[in-house]
């Protein structure tokens, strides 16, 4: 650290107390032998002080741009506020409003008043965000700019309070023709929040509160805030809670704006996949199912017993409307078969359909419907075997050969219908129940739901992607530990499969006389 940095010019990466922030240390591999990293440490330490004092001046602004929030924070005063930035990012009024503060006990009022200063700030151009994160208090203007800076805007220094000058050279950056539509409205606006687009591209977020000034043109046209003895100027750090920012960490969303997903199926596979689909971003889901969640359901289910006795596509909409912002889910608690015949739904409407219901007499319904009537819509089946012998997911689009239904044969002797894709030798009973008939289930774990849910993720992926190019099944299949200690036995498709995860394309399991996909096998060839 530097004993007194306060003789010194501000310096990239050292901090308001002097201390020198050495590394970032995110995914670094620390060797354990002292004297080198002592000697690495002593290193950086001359190589910041050298560079902060004479290096190259683009070098140095780039470093003070890329920890420009850093330098922001440490401004005397600052407040934070969480902010959801206009989708559109342009210039324009928002709202914003202080979040509640109780009184503590055997607090003075004095300390009240001033702790009720620096409480946090809400800022959104949607009023439907204030509902979402609970916020009831009054909402005021405020003002949202965005900046292109031919120049890269330096972070004032923060030993110092923040000047109006620093905030009138950024605001002289806005287009004045942005600004007067709305000038009405923000004359007296208390709040600013900037977003700035550097010229290496990094955008920066800022705001500041400014009491007793007024926004309105100079006379070279440009808006400015005035100033008196009376003006006190207070920074804000920005916590951007939009969903463009929160989804930085995770994969490209782009690719999900206004895409609809159909999901059939709450249960197990259903909920986790549920909790999967909004945490990757797709913002339009609805979901089917007709069964409300029971106790016994808790321990292999996403949600617990908060929500039993619930449907479980309202639980779900309920969980999700807390802890996931900008998500619309659609809870619709009926079979999918009476929605479809009673008009209430339309599979043409979706970008993406998925049946987790497990069922192969609902899948076999479905894939039908989709045939019969030309939807071009793809869908995913995914469904469990039991415990942990394994588990299986099938892409399928009407326009490709291959479909659910070619999944099945008939016995050549009984003429039973049974699935050809099973890891379970057939003619077994692999149901439980503990209360009678209506209490029937089959065995498996969430563990081997999560599996399932892992590979819908992931072809649903290639699918937006543009690298899906034909039907598929895939087949994960489990070492079947407890499913031979159950007295269960594997079928010749467990013991013929080489691999772990088996891929079967369309044309490997499509069927020249399917009655469902056999003329688009004449079509395709």
């Amino acid at each position: 650290f530097m004993r007194d940095y306060s003789k010194l010019p501000m310096i990239p990466h050292i901090e308001k107390d002097g201390k020198i922030c050495l590394f970032d240390l995110e995914g670094v591999l620390i060797d354990l032998d002292f004297s080198g990293l002592f000697s690495q440490c002593i290193s950086r330490a001359f190589d910041i002080i050298e560079t902060g004092l004479y290096g190259d001046k683009e070098k140095n602004s780039q470093e003070f741009v890329r920890e420009f929030s850093s330098y922001w924070r440490y401004l005397p005063g600052c407040r934070t506020m969480k902010c959801a930035i206009p989708e559109n990012h342009q210039t324009q009024v928002i709202k914003f409003c202080t979040g509640p503060v109780t009184k503590r006990k055997k607090e003075s009022h004095a300390e009240y008043l001033t702790r009720s200063k620096m409480a946090g700030l809400y800022a959104s151009s949607e009023n439907s965000d204030f509902n979402s994160w609970g916020m009831n208090t009054t909402q005021q203007n405020g003002l949202f700019c965005n900046v292109i800076a031919k120049d890269y805007i330096l972070p004032p220094d923060f030993r110092d309070s923040i000047s109006i000058s620093f905030v009138n050279d950024v605001l002289a950056l806005v287009q004045p023709e942005c600004l007067d539509p709305i000038s009405k409205k923000i004359a007296s606006v208390k709040l600013i929040v900037f977003e700035i687009k550097e010229p290496n591209d990094i955008s920066v977020c800022i705001a500041v509160l400014i009491n007793q000034a007024v926004i309105k043109k100079d006379e070279s046209g440009i808006y400015q805030f005035s100033q008196s003895n009376e003006t006190i100027i207070q920074p804000v750090e920005v916590i951007r809670i939009d969903k463009q920012h929160l989804m930085q960490r995770t994969q490209e969303t782009n690719l999900l704006r206004g895409k609809k997903c159909l999901l059939i199926g709450c249960g197990s596979i259903g909920s986790y996949l549920c909790n999967e689909l909004a945490k990757a971003g797709w913002e339009r889901i609805t979901l089917v199912d007709n069964d409300r969640l029971k106790e016994e359901n808790i321990y292999r289910h996403f949600l617990g017993i908060e929500y039993v006795d619930l449907y479980k596509t309202e639980a779900l909409r309920k969980y999700f409307e807390k802890n996931i912002p900008f998500l619309h889910i659609t809870p619709l608690s009926d079979r999918i078969q009476d929605l479809w015949e009673d008009g209430g739904l339309d599979f043409h409407d979706y970008d993406i359909i998925i049946s987790a219901t497990g069922n192969h007499n609902v899948n076999r319904w479905l894939n039908k419907i989709i045939y019969s009537n030309e939807v071009l819509t793809p869908v995913i089946y995914a469904w469990n075997e039991p415990l942990d012998v394994g588990c299986h997911v099938a892409v399928i689009k009407s326009d490709y050969p291959g479909c659910y239904e070619c999944f099945f044969d008939r016995d050549p002797d009984t003429w039973d219908l049974y699935d050809n894709t099973a890891y379970c030798q057939r003619g077994q009973i692999i149901t439980r129940n503990y209360n009678g008939c209506s209490g029937s289930f089959i065995p498996y774990g969430s563990t081997v739901s999560e599996k399932t849910v892992i590979l819908v993720m992931d072809w649903l992926e290639r699918i937006l992607t543009n690298r899906f190019d034909g039907n598929v099944i895939i087949s994960w299949k489990g070492d079947a530990y407890y499913f031979r200690k159950a007295g269960l036995e594997v079928s010749k498709v467990y013991d013929g499969q080489n691999d772990i995860v088996d891929i079967k394309p369309g044309f490997c399991f499509v069927k020249k006389q399917c009655e469902i996909c056999g003329k688009h096998y004449d079509d395709k060839g």
